[in-house]
């Protein structure tokens, strides 16, 4: 399969292939040290009396962001995708140990999976994780987020003030995401149904190759090995 072109890609399971950029007006910003990226995964982990690190939990983003290919704009959703991503870095604080995977500004990428064009997808898409991430990146800057909804001036935001900046989080994605949809060729690639494979990298297409059938021929290994073991175990049963 080639990569297409997004103003003339099919609907339906393509690859694309382009520079990925923010989605205007919701920024996402790195948990470990606040630079700003368009995807990460944060791996952390806790160093055990032995010496060894145990895996605490891992964080992953789901926010949109933009693919440009040089003839077209599409919205990328990482939502369920399967993400093989190069650029890792690991920062020890302590007893504590975080390893994170992102995709910034201006990388290569490479997605396979689902593309529509407007009239086929919902002007909702993906609000609610959108809203989400803007307003942790608000939660970032307190001092900002008070002077912004704290109306009684107490210092703290009380529900109905969050309530505020919640609703006007909404307002601030819908606004953006709207922008989008409107645009004359809205597109947007997602995971597909069926379970088809979603992938979206920062390596070559090539290495990608390579990797994934290096990968299903030690798929065929195990197999063929445990069909080969049933059989010995079978065949021991049988001459005992």
């Amino acid at each position: 399969m080639e990569s297409a072109r997004i103003p003339s890609a099919a609907q339906g399971y393509v690859e694309l292939r382009g520079r990925a950029y923010p989605l205007d007006g919701t920024p996402l910003h790195s948990p470990i040290d606040g630079l700003p990226v368009l995807w990460y995964r944060v791996r952390t982990e806790r160093r055990q009396s032995d010496g060894k690190w145990r895996v605490e939990h891992t964080l992953e983003s789901d926010a949109s962001f933009l693919l440009d290919d040089g003839s077209g704009v599409c919205a990328v959703d990482p939502e369920g995708a399967e993400m093989l991503v190069r650029r890792c870095d690991t920062t020890t604080r302590g007893d504590m140990r975080y390893t994170q995977w992102s995709l910034i500004r201006s990388d290569t990428v490479y997605v396979l999976g689902d593309f529509a064009t407007l009239g086929s997808i919902s002007p909702e898409l993906d609000s609610r994780a959108q809203v989400g991430e803007l307003l942790k990146t608000w939660k970032a800057d307190p001092t900002a987020l008070l002077q912004r909804f704290d109306l009684d001036g107490n210092g703290e935001l009380d529900l109905r003030e969050w309530e505020l900046a919640r609703m006007e989080a909404k307002r601030e994605v819908r606004r953006h995401r709207d922008d989008i949809l409107a645009a004359p060729e809205a597109h947007v690639i997602r995971k597909p149904a069926g379970g088809r494979l979603y992938l979206i990298s920062d390596l070559d297409p090539d290495a990608i190759g390579r990797r994934y059938r290096w990968l299903a021929a030690f798929h065929v290994l195990v197999f063929l090995g445990a069909a080969a073991a049933a059989a010995w175990f079978e065949q021991i049963g049988v001459l005992s």
